[in-house]
């Protein structure tokens, strides 16, 4: 399967001698399942090989790989002179990661116990973890990233946005980097470069994805914070599928069957004005 990634005869040759090969086809394999790009697979196949050639380099065993011999991978990197390795990246560090975390989960490596950071947690993050465990299958490492941007040190902004500055980001600063990911995205969807992508449009697509999960507009009001539920409605004429759903899920009132008949006070009142 390495051969699907590495062309070079050189690059193939030396992943084949370090400690780390037994074990890169299976986790190529697991990384395309994961749904890994095979230009990303092949950053972290080398990765892995490279850390695994820099333990050995040292005389220790892969078996003693642990996170602090990543950080020291990761000193190491910038003046790195492990032959065909020296073109080095933040995809090395990441593999590197990712290597590790396959090893530990076949048992190859020790797991390292630490204590759920979530648990610390303020209630709020803890529910939501929970949320995204149960719908997204969302993994504690992804979730331990989400950790680590909630938590802010003390005087930092509150606002979700923040700047390189660590202050709240403008609109400005939020359109460019929201142009400039359209442009990276406009690559796999060449129909974006034609369309105009505003910070709004974000909103739209929330809004979108809440009604066609819930179905229940009165939620998309709650989080768009619309006053009425008139205003949220203009999502309903966007989407009609969901306009249907909400109809057929809506009880039909219990009105009896049959003509209506005016009583005599209602005939009497018309009849005297």
């Amino acid at each position: 399967m390495l051969t699907h990634y590495f062309s070079d005869p050189v690059m193939l040759d030396l992943i084949q001698h370090t400690p780390a090969f037994p074990y890169l086809d299976c986790l190529s394999a697991e990384l395309v399942a994961t749904g890994y790009k095979p230009t990303t697979i092949q950053r972290y196949l080398r990765a892995a090989a490279h850390v695994s050639y820099w333990q050995n380099r040292r005389e220790r065993s892969l078996t003693e790989l642990d996170s602090v011999c990543i950080e020291e991978f990761k000193r190491h990197l910038p003046g790195c002179q492990c032959k065909e390795f020296r073109r080095v990246n933040d995809y090395d560090v990441r593999g590197a990661r990712k290597f590790l975390q396959y090893l530990q989960q076949t048992a190859v490596v020790a797991a390292e116990h630490r204590p759920d950071p979530v648990g610390t947690q303020p209630p709020l993050f803890v529910e939501f973890c929970d949320w995204m465990r149960q719908h997204q299958g969302t993994r504690q490492t992804t979730l331990e990233t989400y950790r680590r941007t909630a938590k802010r040190p003390a005087g930092q902004a509150t606002e979700v946005f923040l700047n390189a500055r660590g202050t709240a980001m403008t609109r400005s600063g939020f359109e460019y980097i929201l142009e400039k990911h359209v442009r990276t995205a406009a690559q796999d969807c060449p129909s974006l470069s034609t369309k105009s992508i505003s910070p709004h449009c974000l909103r739209h697509s929330c809004a979108m994805m809440i009604l066609q999960s819930t179905g229940d507009i009165r939620k998309v009001a709650l989080w768009l914070g619309h006053a009425s539920t008139q205003t949220t409605e203009m999502y309903l004429r966007a989407d009609t599928m969901t306009l249907l759903e909400v109809m057929n899920t809506t009880p039909p009132p219990t009105l009896r069957k049959g003509h209506f008949r005016p009583p005599d006070q209602l005939i009497a009142l018309l009849r005297a004005e």
